[in-house]
């Protein structure tokens, strides 16, 4: 992937489309020229072969990743963030407060940037858990820093799948402040409310770090990096104890490469690119309102390059024909060269980004399961089972 470092930029504002009635009108026509498409795409899909992977994959598996590639674009290029509401609704959820303002330090502390009240949803329960053989994941949800809320609505597939499949005992899921443009929560609003949320589980909760398995998918998988390099990097001075473990599904590792007068033709020119359905503009959409404030190439936010030691076990699982596994594979063999890392890899057989999450809708239920199972296995051989 090229280079970062020149890709800092200005606080970018909402494109004209973005704006009513032209948001409207510019929504109207792209969605008719999606199901104007999907004829001739069944027609493709019948008569010509399938690229690479895509071959293993059923024809709704194909058709879903080509109309959510559209759909995702679509929304990038409106660039209208989702809105979060702090009511419960129907949700288990709860509003829950910063730490001192001590414990956000070194990238975490910026001027324009402060830690914020968040929600937090929780499954299946809100009993405290004590047991040794009890594990809680605090996960940060994915959607490119600019969608997502971590409530029912978007989590009950992931948390459903974890909760059966993987010996998870509860979930719980921070409602992160989402970037958008004209300079919405860039970073480390997110990161801030990571950590509020992990500090959450141990001082208000009481659950002890030995039970935490801390977790994200997509960008949320970044964060969970990200907050992983924070507590190695402050905890030891600040008290805040390392977690159990940590699992990254489909982490963002290189936003940068998604900038540039090149990243268009690069993006494309990955191997993975017919295989999967995330679009070049959610990219760079999200790295560009992500990073307003900091280069994008700093630490906390492109993983790839800078690679950390760390007694926290990691596992990294990602889809074999993901746009984003070259760049995972690439930081997996940088981490795992620092001596004393406990880095492993879990490749998901022909999947595209982020089963995990999207596997309920995508036609991937049970390939994501298997991702679960992985996690369950991994988190018993970590504790000492076998």
């Amino acid at each position: 992937m090229p280079s970062s470092k020149s890709h800092h930029h200005e606080v970018p504002g909402f494109p004209l489309k973005s704006y009513q009635p032209l948001r409207f009108l510019y929504w109207l026509g792209f969605k008719t020229w999606i199901l104007a498409r999907v004829p001739f795409w069944l027609v493709r899909l019948a008569v010509f072969p399938r690229p690479h992977a895509s071959k293993k994959w059923t024809l709704f598996n194909t058709l879903v990743a080509w109309i959510g590639r559209e759909e995702s674009e679509l929304f990038a290029r409106l660039g209208i963030t989702e809105e979060l509401s702090l009511e419960p609704g129907e949700d288990n959820f709860k509003i829950i407060a910063p730490s001192a303002l001590a414990q956000y330090t070194g990238p975490l502390r910026h001027p324009k940037v402060q830690p914020a009240p968040i929600g937090i949803t929780w499954f299946p329960t809100t009993k405290p858990v004590s047991g040794a053989a009890d594990l809680v994941v605090l996960h940060l949800h994915g959607g490119a820093f600019v969608w997502g809320s971590g409530r029912a609505k978007q989590l009950r597939f992931l948390a459903d799948t974890l909760l059966t499949e993987a010996g998870v005992t509860s979930i719980y899921a921070p409602q992160y402040r989402l970037s958008g443009y004209g300079g919405q929560n860039p970073f480390p609003a997110a990161l801030q409310d990571s950590l509020t949320s992990y500090l959450y589980l141990l001082n208000t909760l009481n659950i002890a770090a030995e039970n935490i398995l801390i977790s994200g998918d997509s960008a949320g998988g970044t964060l969970a990096i990200s907050l992983i390099r924070y507590i190695e990097e402050y905890g030891p001075d600040l008290g805040i104890p390392r977690p159990l473990g940590a699992v990254f599904v489909s982490p963002w590792v290189e936003p940068g490469s998604a900038l540039g007068p090149t990243a268009l033709a690069t993006f494309h020119s990955n191997v993975h690119w017919a295989t999967d359905y995330m679009p070049f503009e959610m990219c760079a959409w999200a790295a560009r309102v992500y990073t307003a404030l900091v280069p994008v190439e700093h630490p906390y936010i492109t993983a790839l390059g800078n690679p950390f030691s760390s007694k926290v076990p990691m596992l990294l699982t990602m889809g074999d024909a993901e746009v984003l596994e070259v760049e995972c594979t690439a930081w997996v063999k940088e981490m795992q060269a620092v001596a004393g890392n406990r880095v492993e890899a879990y490749y998901e057989d022909a999947a595209p980004h982020d089963t995990l999450l999207l596997g309920g809708d995508i036609g991937w239920a049970e390939s994501a399961k298997d991702v679960a199972r992985n996690i369950g296995a991994w988190v018993t051989k970590i504790r000492g089972g076998h």
